[in-house]
C-alpha cells in the first residue's frame, strides 16, 4: 500500500485485518457488491481494498504490467471513507494504529446492518472485574467490553541492564550517543500478570456498609474473542510532562496460553447487594452562605445540584441565570436529589459525570495519570475504560492541552467520536489458547510521530510490509510491536 502521507498507520493496520480468512470471504470480491461504487460508501471502499489485498489486483496507473509484482495501491478514497466522523483520521497526521484499528473494525462493524455477526465480533471479548470488600468479604462484579486489549508496561518488572559497548569510533560516524544505555526486558506473561493481579481500593463505595471501605480489585477474561489485538503501553509521562517511551524489549510467545488469566468465581461467594442511588446533599457552608443573601433555602439547593454542589460562587451565578424558572423556588423532587452533584459518590455517565472506581482503577492500572486528567477522559469516551486508556496514550504529546480542550467542550486534540463501547458484539468463547498471526511495530518517540510497519507471518515465513515495501523478514523485532494479533486455536465464530 502506497504511502499517502504519514498514512503508514493505516497501512500496517490493514495488513494485519484484510488478510483475515473472514474479511476475505466477506469482502475479497468486488463482484459480491451489486451496489455502485460510491465513494463515501464505507463497506464498498473495504470491498475495493479487500479485494485489491485478497486477488493481488491493483488499479495501477496507464502503461504499468498487470502481472508486475511490485505495483502498488493507494487506498485514498477508502481512507477518507472509514475517516469520515472522526477528527483524527480525517487529516495527514500521523495517528495511533491501535485507535485506528479500534475505528476501522468499529467502523465497518456499524454499516453491517444486514449482518447478524458483525466483523467486530471476531475481536470482541468481555473482561470482568471483581471488587472484594475487605471488612466482611462480600463481592461485587463488573463488565467491560472491548476489542483491543490494552496492556500497560509494570515498569517494576522490568529486567534493566545496559546495552553492550560498541566501538565508539563507528557509534559516532553513525550518530550514536557513546554511552551506554539502558535497555529493559520483560515477558508477555508478567505484563499479564500485573494486568490481573490484585490491587487495593482503600475507598470504595459500599452501599450496604453505608460509606466507603477499603476492597480488594482483580480483573480477568470472561471471554476470548476468536481474534485478539493487543496493544502493549509503551509510553508514559516523563518528569518533563513530555511522552517518552519504555526502552524495554516484550519477549512475546508464538504460542499463548491465556486459561490461566480467565476470570473465575469461587462457589459461596456472597455478592454485595446493587449500588442505591445516593440522595442529594447540599453542601452545607455554601447553602448558608447563599442563605445568608436573602434566598430560599430550595432555590439555594436547586442552584448547588446544578453546579456540582462545589462553591457559593458558581451557586450564585446560577441563580441569577435562572431566577425566572418556574421551578426556581420548588423543593427538589426525589428524582432530582437521586441524581444530584457532590453528594453523589458515583455519578451517572450518562448523566455527564464518571465512576469515581472506574477512575481510581485507571489511575492504579496505568500508572502514569492523575485522576484530575482521567475524569475529563473517562467522560469524553463515554465511561469505557478501554478507550480512555487508549486516549490517554495516543495524545501523551500535548495531553494538557487536549485535555483542557475537552474541558472546555472541544474535541480534545482531535478526539475521536468512536462508537460506544456498548455497540461491540462478542460472539463465542473458547480455550483461551492463541497463535500469533502478526504485528504491527512502531518506530519513534511517540505515537504521534514516527513510522509503522506490519510483520506477517505466512506460512511459516515472516513477511515485512512496510507501506509499498515487502520483503521476507529474517529476524522480526517481536519484542518492539506495538499493536498484536492473535488467533485462537478452537472454538469458531457464528458462521459468516
Amino acid at each position: 500500500l502506497k504511502n499517502m502521507g504519514n498514512s503508514c498507520y493505516l497501512a500496517s493496520v490493514c495488513q494485519l485485518v484484510m488478510g483475515l480468512e473472514e474479511v476475505k470471504a466477506r469482502y475479497g470480491s468486488v463482484a459480491k457488491d451489486g451496489r455502485p461504487g460510491r465513494e463515501r460508501d464505507v463497506l464498498c471502499q473495504v470491498r475495493k481494498l479487500a479485494d485489491c489485498m485478497a486477488r493481488g489486483y491493483t488499479s495501477r496507473e496507464k502503461g504499468d504490467d498487470p502481472d508486475d509484482p511490485t505495483a502498488t495501491a493507494m487506498p485514498s478514497m477508502f481512507k477518507k471513507a472509514v475517516a469520515e466522523g472522526s477528527e483524527d483520521f480525517c487529516t495527514g497526521q500521523q495517528q495511533d494504529a491501535a485507535e485506528y484499528f479500534r475505528w476501522l473494525v468499529n467502523k465497518i462493524s456499524a454499516h453491517e446492518v444486514d449482518s447478524e455477526v458483525k466483523l467486530g465480533g471476531l475481536f470482541g471479548f468481555e473482561l470482568e472485574g471483581k471488587k472484594t470488600c475487605v471488612p466482611d468479604g462480600k463481592v461485587r462484579y463488573t463488565s467491560d467490553l472491548a476489542n483491543v486489549l490494552n496492556l500497560p508496561v509494570p515498569k517494576d518488572r522490568i529486567k534493566w541492564e545496559e546495552e553492550e559497548e560498541q566501538d565508539p569510533k563507528k557509534m559516532k560516524v553513525e550518530g550514536q550517543d557513546e554511552k551506554k544505555k539502558p535497555k529493559g526486558s520483560l515477558s508477555l506473561y508478567e505484563c499479564l500478570d500485573s494486568f490481573c493481579a490484585e490491587t487495593d481500593v482503600p475507598d470504595y463505595t459500599w452501599s450496604h456498609l453505608g460509606g466507603k471501605a477499603a476492597a480488594k480489585s482483580t480483573q480477568g477474561f470472561k471471554s476470548f474473542p476468536k481474534y485478539l489485538a493487543l496493544a502493549v503501553g509503551r509510553y508514559e509521562i516523563g518528569p518533563d510532562w513530555q511522552p517518552k517511551k519504555i526502552a524495554v524489549d516484550v519477549d512475546v510467545p508464538l504460542e499463548l496460553d491465556l486459561e490461566r488469566f480467565r476470570a473465575k468465581r469461587i462457589p459461596g461467594e456472597v455478592e454485595a447487594p446493587e449500588e442505591a442511588p445516593a440522595g442529594f446533599v447540599a453542601n452545607a457552608d455554601a447553602l448558608a452562605q447563599l442563605m445568608g443573601m436573602g434566598f430560599g433555602k430550595n432555590a439555594c439547593e436547586r442552584a448547588l445540584l446544578n453546579t456540582g454542589n462545589s462553591d457559593a460562587e458558581s451557586a450564585m451565578n446560577w441563580v441569577f441565570a435562572h431566577m425566572e424558572d418556574a421551578n426556581f423556588n420548588e423543593e427538589l423532587t426525589a428524582e432530582e436529589k437521586g441524581l444530584g452533584g457532590g453528594g453523589v459518590d458515583k455519578m451517572d455517565v450518562d448523566d455527564g459525570g464518571v465512576d469515581e472506581d472506574v477512575v481510581a482503577s485507571l489511575v492504579a492500572n496505568l500508572g502514569m495519570f492523575t485522576a484530575e486528567q482521567v475524569r475529563p477522559v473517562l467522560k469524553h469516551v463515554g465511561g469505557a475504560q478501554d478507550r480512555a486508556a487508549d486516549w490517554l496514550f495516543s495524545h501523551m504529546d500535548s495531553l494538557d492541552a487536549d485535555i483542557a480542550a475537552l474541558s472546555a467542550g472541544g474535541g480534545g486534540g482531535g478526539g475521536t467520536d468512536i462508537p460506544h463501547q456498548a455497540d461491540v458484539q462478542v460472539c463465542g468463547d473458547g480455550k483461551g489458547l492463541y497463535d500469533l498471526l502478526g504485528f504491527s511495530s512502531h518506530i519513534g518517540p511517540n505515537t504521534g510521530s514516527g513510522h509503522y510497519v506490519a510483520h506477517i507471518l505466512k506460512d511459516g515465513e515472516w513477511i515485512i510490509f512496510n507501506d509499498d515495501k515487502v520483503a521476507k523478514s529474517v529476524n522480526p523485532p517481536l519484542g518492539k510491536g506495538y499493536l498484536y494479533l492473535f488467533k485462537r486455536r478452537e472454538g469458531e465464530v457464528a458462521s459468516w
